[in-house]
Order: C-alpha cells, then sequence, then structure tokens
C-alpha cells in the first residue's frame, strides 16, 4: 500500500534496482543456470454449451466452470487437490505439482509446474485437460482451445471476477478502448515458460525471445478474422498491440536502447507503465489512469494516496503484460490456445532456438538487422500473418532451426513423439506457407459445429486428449517462484 513515510518511500535508483532484481535476478551459479533446461507451460480454454444441433451456444459462466471443478476437488480426486471454497478469486492445486485458476471471461487457466523435459510438461497439459474433460459433459460443453473466441462478443461474456483487481483493470483498460475488454474475457493463450540463463547467455535469450514476436504471431496463430473493419490474421495478437502501448507488446527500451543490459531495459519500461490501479486499503482498489505511469508517481507522489512502496512496485509489475516477461524466468506470452497435437510445436520452436547455443547464434545473426523494424513486422505479421513475404521468409528460415535446435537437446528433453509432432507442423502449416488459424477459418466457413470440433481438436485426428495420468508429471520439479 502507499505511504506517506519518508523512510518508506522509494527514489528511482531504488526501485530500477527492485525491478531489476526481481525480472533479472543473479543466480548463485551462473554457470548451472545457463545449462538447465526447465519448462513449463500454461494453457487457457475456455467452456462452450452445445445446442440441440451440436453447435457453439453460450459460454459457461466463470461460477458455473468454477463451482464443477472445487465440487470435484472437494469429494477427492487423484489429481485434483481439495481447495479452500471461501477462496476468491477460486484457485485449484494439484496433487502433483501446478494449479488451476480462473479468469475474467470464465476460462480456465492450467499452470503446470516446472518440468525438467519438454515431454513432461505436455503430459502434464495432456493430463489435466482429460480430467476437465471428466469433470464437465462433454456432449453438452466442450473445452475449447483457440485465441480468441469467435462465437461471442465481450457483451455476451460479462468481466466475472468481483475482485479489486480485475475491477480496477476492466475500467482501466476501457479507458483506452475496448481491447481489454478482448483480451480479459474472449482470449486465450499457450504460455512457454523457460529458463533466463546467466551473462551473456541470458542477455541473448531475452533478445531473441523479443525478435521473435513477429514470426510466432504468424506461424501459431488459431484467431484469424475481422476486426476494426479489417481481417486480420491474429485478432489476438491486434488485441495486444491495441489494449496499452506502456504495458503491451514490446517494451520500448529495448527498441530504443539496444546499448543497455536487459535488466535495466525492462526496469525502464516498467517504471515508464502506467499505473492501472493503487491499493488503497487491503482489500480495495482505486483506478489508475492513462498517462499516469509509476515513474511520475515515485517522483511527484498523489495527493491522496502519497507515495508508492516496494509492495506498490512488485504489484504494479504483476500488471505489465509484455510478449517477453521476465520474472526470475522468461514468461513468452505470443502463442494462441492451440488444440493439443500442435503444442509440441510452439514448445520446440521456442526451445529450439532459446536453449540451443548454434540455434541461438544463427537466429539472432538473422533477426538484429530486423530490430529496429520490429514493431511494424509484428503488426504485419497480425495483419497478414504468414502471408507478409518478410515474415514468412524469417518464420520458414526460423522454424527449421529450431527443429535442428530441438534434435541436438536430445530425446531426453522432447522426446521421439514430440520431435514428430513439431516435424509434422512445420510439413502442414509452415513450409506451406499456412497456420493452424487457415484451417481453423476454413472450418468455420463450412458451420459452426465444424469450427467447434476443429478447436476441441477433431483437426488431430480425434476429439479427446485422454493420456495417462501417472506419466503427466514426469521430471516435475515444483512450482515455479
Amino acid at each position: 500500500m502507499p505511504t506517506r513515510d519518508p523512510s518508506l518511500r522509494l527514489d528511482l535508483e531504488r526501485a530500477l534496482a527492485r525491478v531489476a532484481e526481481r525480472a533479472f535476478p543473479e543466480p548463485a551459479d551462473p554457470r548451472a543456470a545457463s545449462a538447465t533446461r526447465a519448462v513449463g507451460l500454461e494453457q487457457e480454454r475456455f467452456l462452450v454449451e452445445l445446442d440441440n444441433e451440436g453447435r457453439p451456444g453460450r459460454r459457461l459462466t466463470l461460477s458455473a466452470v468454477a463451482a464443477r471443478v472445487l465440487a470435484r476437488a472437494k469429494v477427492g480426486d487423484g489429481l485434483l487437490l481439495p481447495a479452500d471454497e471461501q477462496r476468491y478469486p477460486p484457485h485449484v492445486d494439484l496433487a502433483r505439482g501446478g494449479t488451476l485458476t480462473f479468469e475474467p471471461g470464465g476460462q480456465i487457466e492450467h499452470s503446470t509446474c516446472v518440468h525438467t523435459s519438454a515431454t513432461g510438461a505436455l503430459a502434464d497439459l495432456r493430463a489435466v485437460v482429460h480430467k476437465l474433460e471428466q469433470i464437465f459433459d462433454t456432449r453438452r460443453v466442450r473445452l475449447v482451445a483457440v485465441g480468441l473466441d469467435p462465437w461471442h462478443t465481450p457483451k455476451d461474456v460479462p468481466q466475472q471476477l468481483d475482485a479489486p483487481r480485475y475491477r480496477a483493470m476492466d475500467e482501466f483498460f476501457a479507458l483506452r478502448g475496448p481491447a481489454g475488454a478482448y483480451m480479459m474475457r474472449l482470449s486465450c493463450s499457450l504460455q512457454v515458460n523457460l529458463d533466463l540463463g546467466a551473462g551473456s547467455v541470458r542477455d541473448e535469450r531475452w533478445t531473441l525471445a523479443n525478435l521473435l514476436s513477429p514470426a510466432v504471431t504468424a506461424l501459431f496463430t488459431t484467431s484469424a478474422g475481422e476486426m476494426d473493419g479489417a481481417h486480420w490474421a491474429s485478432r489476438r495478437a491486434r488485441v495486444w498491440q491495441t489494449i496499452d502501448p506502456t504495458r503491451a507488446a514490446v517494451p520500448r527500451p529495448f527498441l530504443d536502447h539496444p546499448e543497455w543490459g536487459p535488466a535495466r531495459q525492462y526496469a525502464e519500461a516498467a517504471l515508464d507503465a502506467d499505473v492501472m490501479l493503487v491499493r488503497n486499503q487491503p482489500d480495495a482498489a482505486v483506478t489508475g489512469r492513462p498517462g499516469w505511469t509509476m515513474r511520475q508517481w515515485i517522483l511527484d507522489g498523489h495527493p491522496e494516496y502519497g507515495f508508492p512502496s516496494e509492495e506498490d512496485l512488485d504489484y504494479h509489475l504483476t500488471t505489465l503484460f509484455f510478449d517477453v516477461r521476465p520474472r526470475g524466468f522468461l514468461e513468452l506470452r505470443t502463442v494462441d490456445a492451440l488444440p493439443y497435437c500442435f503444442r509440441p510445436a510452439p514448445v520446440a520452436f521456442f526451445a529450439g532456438l532459446l536453449y540451443d547455443e548454434r540455434t541461438r547464434s544463427a537466429a539472432l545473426e538473422l533477426l538484429l538487422p530486423r530490430r529496429r523494424e520490429l514493431v511494424s513486422l509484428y503488426e504485419r505479421a497480425a495483419r497478414a500473418g504468414l502471408g507478409d513475404e518478410v515474415v514468412r521468409r524469417d518464420a520458414t528460415a526460423l522454424y527449421r532451426m529450431a527443429l535442428e535446435g530441438v534434435a541436438r537437446l536430445g530425446e531426453g528433453f522432447l522426446d521421439a513423439a514430440g520431435q514428430a509432432s513439431a516435424q509434422d507442423f512445420g510439413e502442414r502449416f509452415t513450409e506451406r506457407g499456412r497456420s493452424p488459424g487457415h484451417e481453423f477459418a476454413e472450418a468455420l466457413e463450412r458451420g459452426p459445429a465444424e469450427g467447434l470440433d476443429w478447436a476441441m481438436s477433431s483437426g488431430c485426428g480425434g476429439a479427446g486428449e485422454a493420456v495417462a495420468e501417472g506419466a503427466a508429471q514426469a521430471g516435475c520439479g515444483g512450482p515455479r517462484a
């Protein structure tokens, strides 16, 4: 909470150092930090009720979704731990690590624990969604994995998390425009979390991860469609590009100050981001305003609330949503939610490029000359996807590099089936200048029921994600801090 005590007041130097320390902490053993290859994944889905003809009807409400999951956890389950039903927002821990949480539009988010291999993390995702399919009657309700709900608008899906953070977030983004409502209520992602490394490895991973946004947007979109009176290859990317330039997409210091190190780039970006909310009481928050930055709050204070404390700065960091968010590890946030058989592809892509030294070097050589064009390329990727010649050329080259890189990481990291799946993705989509979004759009044109079936993984050769639960947590190293 804010303070009027001069001894607790932050100055800029201390604030910059604190952000740098929390985003890019110095490891005790730099060599070991650069050698580890942990993987964490976060998959969001929304639930749609079927009408009598099997077509998508209403979205299942957050209260209905959470109640069903909490009830299953309460009676005892091999995967879901009993949850505190009074806790809000709802939260369910998983027996072998990871959590289930709930988003403002009723989406379920599964965050895995930290795995020592991509194989274990991917198996974890499949096991949990299989459990959810047991909880919800899939004859009447479907768990859908695509980047942006194509059947509903924000008016159809209200903001449903009645907590100070989410009320303030909804109000703040509404001051910016309509993108916030689309993000909070209609969007879903597949987030890939990888280790930072240390020293020059950390610097290279941070730089390359940011430069990859155009390629990732074009390769892994499932949200093609109309928005703002135009057609977009990735509506979800367009939402993030327009939601708030101070806290989303690519941090300006990354573009304007390549001479700075990653920690300073991110710390300066964090202080120049608008204050989304002020927690003026333990269980209350006041909505911030566009144009009022954390830097201004630190320097000038607020006539009513005083100055931010370290606690306020730490909370501010949780309201930043850049494509690459450093939190002691790299959160890679650009991938649309995907049906299950396509998920090894983005995991192989990021790991093959960031974890394999030879591939990382080649990818940086390709992309560093594009740094000044990054914003333009990112917008072109959202609009045209692989239809843009430069984006397609880079994305195709990078995907080929990534397959080589992940192969060098070995089957102990991504097993033969996962590598084959990533290879198949490249042949099915990338090499043909297509993305999963093309297939989804074609299915939607054939009718809403076919679109729903595709989003439920019919394009994978089946509608289920059954997997033995015992294989789900192999290599789990515990929750990531």
